[in-house]
């Protein structure tokens, strides 16, 4: 059954990602709208994605990740010749 519950997590994060490109796609078409079939200007739409817990041995695995922060110090930096995209010129 393990592979049904990484197919339903992969269909899940596929479709909230259709609906986000939806919604952009749809913003994007009425950037010029001033006014909607209800009479108002046009208002944006966003997706807000929030995690819901499901019980299974997956969220149950998640659930026992745990990352911190930690901050980088100059001193673990990497001396030597940066690459040329990692130059600052200053302009």
């Amino acid at each position: 059954m393990q592979i049904f519950d990484t197919l339903d997590i992969s269909t899940t994060g596929l479709s909230a990602q259709r609906r986000k490109m939806t919604s952009i796609a749809s913003n994007i078409a009425n950037v010029d709208t001033t006014r909607t079939d209800e009479g108002g200007p046009y208002k944006r739409r966003r997706i807000v994605m929030l995690e819901a817990p499901k019980l299974s041995k997956f969220s149950t695995m998640l659930e026992q990740t745990r990352s911190r922060l930690i901050r980088t110090d100059k001193d673990h930096m990497i001396e030597g010749e940066p690459r040329p995209d990692e130059i600052f010129t200053g302009s």
